[in-house]
């Protein structure tokens, strides 16, 4: 599954948001 760097963006965001810690390769 492709994800734009934006859509990974709003996604980081989000689960940082919620307190998690994102990893992003």
């Amino acid at each position: 599954e492709k994800v734009s760097k934006e859509e990974a963006e709003e996604i980081k965001t989000k689960i940082e948001e919620a307190g998690g810690s994102v990893e992003v390769k």
